[in-house]
């Protein structure tokens, strides 16, 4: 099987970019988007829903924390390569 080399210095600087990503997505959502939510699920269509709004603001926040853990484990290795 053929492995990717990637110099210890690139691993690194791909780690801190890793997470500092997933540090302003988290503070994006708690300080800009989860105040105006309420807003945007409320406003008529195509920003907002029509109907099932509590469906709108589950798939929302679930949507956050399924790409968090479709990509856990690239971050698992990325991580775990560098120490």
């Amino acid at each position: 099987s053929s492995t990717i080399i990637i110099p210890q210095t690139r691993r690194r600087n791909l780690v801190v970019l890793l997470v500092a990503t997933a540090l302003f997505n988290d503070m994006l959502q708690l300080t800009m988007l989860l105040p105006i939510i309420h807003t945007l699920v409320s406003s008529p269509p195509p920003l907002g829903v029509t109907t099932n709004k509590e469906v709108a603001l589950g798939l929302f926040f679930a949507s956050k924390d399924l790409c968090q853990m479709l990509f856990a484990p690239i971050a698992g290795i990325l991580t775990s390569k560098t120490s």
